[in-house]
């Protein structure tokens, strides 16, 4: 993915640990983190997104 496609949440997911992105999302399991953040990895940013993040 191109930086001017990646979003800012994409950015942060790959820049942070699981156990900072649970705690960050206030969730007891890592796993959940994990999921999330390999979601975010693998998908393009949505529409919505790109106009929230300018």
């Amino acid at each position: 993915m191109s930086p001017e496609m990646e979003s800012a949440g994409t950015r942060a997911a790959r820049d942070i640990s699981h156990n900072d992105l649970a705690t960050a999302m206030h969730l007891k399991s890592r796993a959940t983190a994990q999921t999330r953040r390999r979601t975010l990895l693998k998908t393009p940013p949505g529409e919505l997104e790109q106009w929230a993040t300018g």
